[in-house]
């Protein structure tokens, strides 16, 4: 829900950008239908540079060639420079589906073997990783990116910082943007739950003039949190999340997140034990104050009010500094907003007369 920090993630796949303009740029330079797919395969070993060095040292020279001979390197090519320009406004714009079905098959079989294969070769880091210490695999990068931010950004319920525990989600999926399957935007660390049992590989974009779930909110550019919101039950039993009143384009974001995560709301209902148990921490707290300031400022509503709201504060500060590494921050986060208006509800379970 939070929007993750990427300035150390972007880094972690950034070769793969490097790797997939030079892979392409050759194709569309080479492309020809009419070669055998062997005369094009030796070209492809014998392509300048770490693409040659890549190509002669792993199995890529078989994709090369099949792009090249596919006629569809151009619009492959075209397709991902429009997309990873401004990947964002690519997003926010309705994520328009352009390649035609044979194109998409090609870019499939293509991109589907970089992700699964040559990032857990150690010659593609070695060649296009020089700025990483060591090198990297998919299950390391979901390490690295799960010390980055533990939590699954869909949810903010799940850790995702083992690699047993997190799951490597294609945002835009595989099937309907071959070209982002490699993409570092477009890979998000997210929970199993959240990526295998809901998400899967729904469709997110505009095809045959068809949108669906568009705009969205992608934890990498957008604040969720900040568009929607958790209520509390009278036994303390969290409601929502609910859509905040923002604006037009936000309200379409957040429906179509919750519509997507519709698994949220049985999520979090399951907490009412968890909420009640900081509730609990946090009373003491205010009843410990209460009675320590009393007899200095007076006992009554205005003092219970004022150590309402600025133990609140405290508390969500710390929520907010714990987003990203600690479970459930934006529960507790909306708990501690909510209760910091509650003097009669606090009072009440304190027995305290205001």
């Amino acid at each position: 829900m939070w929007k993750v920090k990427t300035a150390e993630i972007e880094p972690l796949l950034r070769g793969t950008h490097d790797l997939v303009t030079e892979m392409l740029t050759w194709a569309v330079t080479e492309t020809d239908p009419t070669k055998h797919i062997l005369t094009l395969q030796a070209r492809a070993k014998r392509a300048n540079g770490r693409l040659g060095d890549l190509a002669r040292k792993t199995d890529l020279f078989k994709f090369m060639a099949r792009l090249a001979k596919s006629g569809h390197a151009s619009d492959i090519k075209a397709d991902y420079v429009r997309i990873t320009n401004d990947y964002r406004a690519f997003l926010d714009g309705g994520a328009q589906v352009q390649l035609s079905d044979d194109a998409q098959k090609t870019a499939n079989h293509c991109f589907r073997w970089l992700y699964s294969d040559l990032l857990n070769e150690p010659d593609f880091w070695s060649l296009y990783a020089t700025h990483m210490a060591s090198p990297l695999s998919l299950k390391l990068f979901r390490e690295k990116a799960g010390a980055v931010w533990t939590v699954c950004p869909y949810c903010d319920h799940n850790k995702v910082h083992i690699p047993e525990a997190g799951q490597t989600d294609h945002f835009l999926a595989q099937a309907y943007f071959p070209v982002l399957t490699v993409y570092w935007a477009n890979l998000v660390l997210s929970c199993h739950t959240c990526n295998m049992s809901i998400k899967k590989a729904s469709f997110i974009g505009t095809r045959n003039g068809k949108a669906k779930r568009v705009p969205i909110f992608h934890p990498y550019f957008h604040e969720a949190a900040a568009h929607v919101h958790f209520g509390f039950a009278a036994n303390w039993t969290p409601t929502g999340p609910h859509i905040r009143g923002t604006s037009p384009t936000d309200r379409e974001r957040s429906k179509h997140y919750l519509k997507l995560f519709r698994h949220l709301g049985a999520l979090y209902a399951g907490q009412q034990k968890f909420v009640e148990n900081q509730i609990n921490q946090f009373l003491a707290i205010v009843k410990s104050e209460y009675y320590r300031l009393g007899p200095e400022l007076g006992w009554g509503r205005p003092l219970l009010t004022r150590i309402l709201k600025r133990q609140a504060r405290i508390q969500k500060r710390g929520q907010w500094a714990s987003r990203g590494a600690s479970e459930r921050s934006k529960l507790m986060f909306d708990l501690y907003a909510y209760l910091a208006g509650q003097a009669n509800l606090v009072a009440s379970r304190l027995k305290i007369r205001i």
